[in-house]
């Protein structure tokens, strides 16, 4: 450890100067361990330190123990939802626990969609832009809520999972144990047509095209 250094204190004065240290330790079994942190100084008032007529020591006990580190455990609210095309779903991974955690809570928790029908890009956001607008996107997930929004930009089968993660880095993937949510996006009608495009520019500098990543889904009725 690289020698620290603390102002002098003066006369009558009871503000003493701190300085923080940080002592790491790796048990290797579940146990109580028992140590000692020794500081040497030019403290006239510390323990003098046999054959050293300049420095003197003070010794602080250390107490530890080694405990195995559980595993966070990823719980959602809703495992199952069944919702029209260009709706909206709310993740919520609340239930979500971890034991020997703060507050028996995970710090981080991470929403993500492993499975969707082709053509759709939609992504987890922590909130919308546009309430109204759902389709127009919003800040990325906020990995310390546990809550998250989803629009279902197109038809068919989408599968979300949530991942925390504890204070030491363990995570619920690590723990085979992730929380699996299925999104099924059925429209009422029998037939949907459902355009997207993006924006082009002419050579001539005009546009062509609707606002890119908008989204139009119009409803058709079965004729027959």
């Amino acid at each position: 450890m690289m020698p620290l250094e603390l102002p002098a204190v003066a006369d009558g004065s009871f503000d003493y100067p701190s300085r923080q240290i940080e002592v790491a330790f790796a048990p290797r079994e579940q146990k109580i361990y028992n140590g000692k942190l020794v500081i040497k100084s030019n403290d006239p008032a510390g323990d003098p330190i046999e054959g050293d007529t300049e420095f003197t020591k003070k010794t602080v006990s250390v107490l530890g123990r080694g405990s195995e580190n559980i595993c966070p455990q990823a719980k959602a609210i809703n495992d199952e939802f069944y919702v029209l095309p260009l709706e909206t779903v709310v993740l919520d991974g609340s239930p979500s626990v971890d034991q020997d955690g703060p507050n028996n809570l995970p710090i981080e928790y991470e929403w993500v969609i492993t499975s969707r029908p082709d053509g759709s890009v939609s992504q987890v956001v922590e909130s919308f832009f546009m309430v109204q607008q759902p389709s127009s996107g919003g800040p990325s997930d906020d990995l310390s809520t546990p809550t998250a929004f989803f629009f279902v930009d197109v038809p068919g089968l989408y599968i979300a999972e949530l991942r925390v993660k504890d204070q030491f880095g363990l995570d619920s993937i690590a723990c085979d144990n992730p929380a699996v949510v299925t999104i099924v996006a059925e429209p009422q009608e029998a037939i949907q047509v459902q355009l997207l495009w993006q924006l082009v520019e002419e050579q001539t500098g005009g546009m062509m095209g609707g606002a890119m990543g908008n989204q139009m889904a119009g409803m058709m009725n079965n004729m027959g």
